[in-house]
């Protein structure tokens, strides 16, 4: 890009083209490398401003890109965690009178922007426009997490393969910016890691996603110790927890109590991230659901004519392997206890099946034809 810039420098020079430096920046980075796309640019920057300063809100009108600002607003609606801040931000882009699948594909190039900052530590030279834009990069990239900065890119590209397939680009901008900016209304494995992400880290953000973030209000009523009976018993409890070590709201919000709603919402994505270690127990642990969560252990029922796949479950190193992803999805360590039992809509006792039972039933559903050893005379009709 340094090379494209290079070269725009001096033919502004020698054209006498009054051009501001971050504009040729900027003309250069949204030329890909091509030096004739950048001198065509230029030349159609040239009838555009008439003769005046050519500034950076002159490229971005000839390119059609969206407003570096409106795509900041944009990251800091999800920054700020705040869905109805990202909705506005995404009709403030659509307003401007561009695609909605250039703005899809600008958000993707800012994303990652945001990104090389994060990993590389400061601004490269080949996306440094202006000192002002850099600091503003640089800023948005030390707010925004790493792992929101890879979903952000994540559901760019899953929208861009959508638009390519006849969705409208309008709502898909919509729903990228909702997402990333409530991971609770994503239920992907990367949102599900994005919300555990938000535990650890106390909460932080704006938005009302999570339940574990919205607990202010026992802060709010520690300063007037004196009128501590006026307060509610559960508000007072909350300051004694908190009061010696702040640190500890987060030890909290990641120890809460695992319920069984959502034991049987993230056990998907137990099982899946189990795959990628043991595909055998990922196909056992398929069959299992849920029942149970109590003192520290969540119970799994198997059904009643799975005794095999319960006892291979049971094997130390498979309930190491099954806990640990568990820990990794939750933020919780559980024991696991596997039990048989029946489906709801199945009579209740037990359902070993004898012999003949599952003759039956084989024959039933798969419309076979028992051939009976014991009848040879029969068999050798058919023959």
């Amino acid at each position: 890009m340094e090379q494209v810039t290079t070269v725009l420098e001096r033919v502004a020079t020698a054209e006498s083209i009054d051009v501001e430096r971050g504009a040729l920046a900027l003309i250069a980075r949204h030329a890909t490398g091509s030096f004739r796309d950048a001198l065509g640019t230029l030349e159609q920057l040239v009838v555009y401003a008439g003769g005046r300063t050519i500034e950076a809100v002159d490229v971005l009108a000839v390119l059609g890109v969206a407003d570096a600002e409106q795509l900041f607003e944009a990251v800091d609606a999800i920054i700020a965690r705040d869905p109805a801040r990202a909705l506005r931000a995404a009709a403030s882009l659509t307003d401007s009178g561009r695609d909605a699948g250039q703005l899809l594909r600008d958000l993707e190039v800012h994303g990652r922007e945001l990104l090389a900052v994060q990993i590389l530590g400061d601004v490269p030279p080949e996306l440094q426009v202006t000192p002002e834009r850099d600091i503003r990069l640089t800023e948005q990239a030390t707010a925004l997490s790493a792992t929101d900065a890879v979903r952000l890119l994540d559901l760019v590209s899953a929208a861009l393969e959508a638009t390519a397939n006849g969705a409208q680009a309008r709502i898909q901008l919509e729903l990228v910016l909702i997402k990333a900016a409530a991971p609770e209304v994503d239920p992907s494995m990367a949102a599900l890691l994005a919300r555990i992400e938000r535990l650890e880290q106390g909460g932080g953000g704006g938005g009302g996603g999570l339940r574990a973030a919205q607990r202010p209000e026992p802060e709010k009523a520690a300063p007037p110790v004196a009128t501590a009976a006026a307060d509610p018993e559960p508000a007072r409890e909350g300051q004694a927890i908190r009061g010696p070590k702040p640190s500890q709201d987060v030890e909290e919000a990641a120890t809460a109590p695992l319920e069984l709603e959502t034991a049987a919402a993230c056990w998907p994505a137990v099982v899946d991230l189990v795959r990628g270690e043991n595909a055998m127990l990922a196909a056992l642990l398929s069959d299992a659901r849920p029942v149970s969560v109590r003192n520290q252990e969540l119970t799994l029922a198997f059904p009643g004519g799975a005794a095999f796949f319960k006892a291979k479950a049971e094997q130390e190193d498979h309930r190491r392997v099954a806990g640990e992803a568990l820990q990794a999805v939750t933020g919780q360590r559980l024991v696991l206890r596997y039990e048989l039992r029946e489906d709801e809509n199945e009579p209740d006792g037990e359902t070993v099946l004898s012999g003949e039972e599952l003759v039956r039933r084989f024959v039933e559903e798969f419309d076979a034809e028992e051939v009976l050893e014991d009848e040879p005379e029969e068999g050798e009709v058919k023959g």
